[in-house]
């Protein structure tokens, strides 16, 4: 196979011609506006545009079209610098470097195909460059290395001249691979808080949990309590269970309390029973015991019935036997049969026996 892949390769390369700027030190914008100039030239069947960040991933991990290396096509790094310049790292080489828990950089490529037409962006790749890439013949303007910071601005410009939301939807997933979350928190804030379209919202909402910046959980707080959209709100809701701090913990048990909205109400109860804190197991017992609304005390069992055994049995064990309302009682035996563990087993037939 390898020497079958070695004959190959020129073959390969050359069906995948690249035009590369020829000073990779001009700030991006330059070098973007002289890509899209030279791509006239070569674009009546299409074409792709393309550069480059460097961002923290963990060693074995990897995002792009193929992952297997045994693939006939050339990885990226052969397509743009003719030669192998960063390894695939697979889990038994992670471990054998020690650095399984460390992140490291890698280079990470933005490809965005043009239309032949207008030169609009009509899809958008994102792969590390040590993979694998089928560019479908078409050729490849490419603009090299990007600073993150220069990068951000050229994107929101692109996505500001983008009609097409499947594109749209495209240039935010390229934003928030960024690492600087309190240049990207603005973008994604006006994006969610925008009229655009509801999958557009709802990816913007996934990246701007994943901004490192404090600036994001009143945003996803204002997204749950006003979005039009149930999809876009229970995404932030979801975004808001993945940020791990006392602030956003606070605000899920306020939500699991308070919405008004049944649907978010019940995903807030969910995630707060992935949370497993003892926060978060107390604002369920509450909601348990004092909700008016017996559906919801269920799936507050429900969320109960989820947290690690030493925590969630013998809460549900308490509810079977004590909890006042008989359809409440009977929802947490059902989840302590479900539970599988030996005490549960022992506290249901003492209830079969009326004990």
């Amino acid at each position: 196979m390898a020497v079958l892949l070695a004959a190959l390769l020129p073959t390969l390369l050359h069906a995948h011609p690249v035009v590369r700027h020829p000073d990779p030190a001009t700030p991006l914008a330059e070098r973007w506006n002289w890509g899209m100039q030279t791509a006239k030239a070569s674009c009546q069947q299409g074409c792709w545009i393309g550069y480059s960040i460097q961002r923290w991933m963990a060693p074995d991990s990897y995002t792009g079209w193929h992952t297997d290396r045994r693939s006939p096509l050339p990885t990226l790094q052969m397509l743009v610098y003719g030669r192998e310049v960063e390894p695939i790292l697979d889990r038994r080489t992670v471990g054998r470097r020690a650095v399984v828990n460390e992140n490291v950089l890698k280079e990470v490529a933005l490809l965005f195909r043009l239309d032949p037409n207008d030169q609009t962006i009509r899809d958008v790749k994102i792969s590390n460059i040590s993979l694998p890439a089928d560019l479908e013949g078409r050729p490849l303007t490419w603009l090299g290395v990007s600073d993150q910071v220069e990068s951000i601005p050229v994107l929101e410009e692109q996505y500001a001249r983008t009609e097409s939301a499947e594109s749209k939807e495209a240039l935010v997933v390229a934003v928030g691979i960024h690492d600087v979350g309190e240049l990207i928190a603005p973008f994604l804030i006006s994006i969610v808080e925008s009229g655009e379209p509801e999958d557009v919202r709802k990816q913007a909402v996934f990246w701007l949990a994943e901004a490192d910046d404090p600036k994001v959980l009143p945003a996803l707080e204002r997204t749950v309590r006003r979005d039009a959209s149930d999809e876009v709100r229970k995404q932030a809701v979801f975004g808001i269970s993945r940020i791990d701090t006392p602030p956003a913990e606070d605000l899920l048990i306020d939500l699991a309390r308070n919405l008004e909205d049944h649907e978010t109400r019940e995903q807030a109860i969910f995630w707060l029973g992935q949370k497993a804190s003892e926060k978060a197991v107390a604002g369920l017992s509450e909601i348990v015991e004092n909700d008016p609304d017996v559906e919801i005390q269920k799936k507050a069992v429900f969320a109960i019935s989820q947290l690690p055994e030493d925590e969630g049995v013998p809460r549900l064990i308490d509810i079977a036997r004590t909890h006042r309302n008989p359809k409440v009682r009977q929802n947490a035996i059902f989840w302590l049969g479900e539970s599988g563990d030996p005490r549960a087993v022992d506290v249901l037939v003492e209830i079969v026996r009326g004990k």
